[in-house]
């Protein structure tokens, strides 16, 4: 098995193939609904960006794990990824609402967000680091890959000059809320994510590496 970290430029065909794992594994949220080169062509340019990073682990030629995670605050990523990215953007926007259940889920975001915006939550605000997805092929759960994508990724935090970092997940997925809960992230809160209920959980990586 090797680890890498993917580039726009270098690693064309992985990003296809990242995209059909998180949409293999992956099954809440809007991004599957986006069909696998749309997300592929998604993840491509966030990357070529610079407003995510993703990293990979291969067997044998193909992709068996990834994650990909930012330092970027969200608004300000968001804003600039439709600047330079317009095109793409309507493309994407195009694709959710002309799946009625993508397009409710659009519109239940929104009405969150604005919830968020004229009643802010009381409680500690959230870090800018950001852990987006991680996915680990069924086969291959349980081996350690999970684990190793999450170290990449606390590495590139620390380097970045944060020492904190958030992820979210579907309060109904108790493989995934174990899985965070074993790597030392603590609850936060529960948010509302379009159809869904979230919880919210930060990791602190200075009190991880010395508990």
């Amino acid at each position: 098995m090797e680890t890498i970290q993917l580039s726009d430029e270098k690693h064309r065909y992985e990003f296809s193939e990242i995209s059909c794992l998180h949409i293999k594994e992956i099954h809440h949220g809007l991004l599957p609904f986006l069909g696998p080169k749309l997300l592929g062509e998604l993840y491509k340019a966030l990357t070529k960006l610079k407003l995510i990073s993703i990293w990979a682990v291969k067997s044998d030629g193909r992709i068996i794990g990834f994650l990909a995670g930012t330092h970027v605050s969200n608004k300000r990523a968001l804003g600039f990824f439709f600047k330079k990215k317009s095109i793409l953007a309507l493309r994407l926007m195009i694709r959710l609402f002309s799946v009625p259940q993508s397009a409710r889920m659009v519109v239940s975001l929104v009405k969150n967000s604005a919830k968020n915006v004229f009643f802010k939550n009381k409680t500690r605000s959230r870090p800018q680091a950001e852990l987006l997805a991680i996915a680990v092929d069924k086969c291959f759960q349980g081996s350690g890959i999970g684990k190793a994508l999450i170290l990449c990724y606390e590495d590139f935090v620390e380097k970045s000059g944060l020492n904190e970092y958030v992820v979210m997940t579907n309060v109904n997925e108790n493989g995934s809320n174990a899985f965070y809960k074993a790597m030392g992230f603590k609850e936060h809160c529960l948010t509302p994510h379009h159809d869904l209920v979230l919880r919210v959980y930060i990791k602190e990586i200075d009190k991880a590496k010395n508990a």
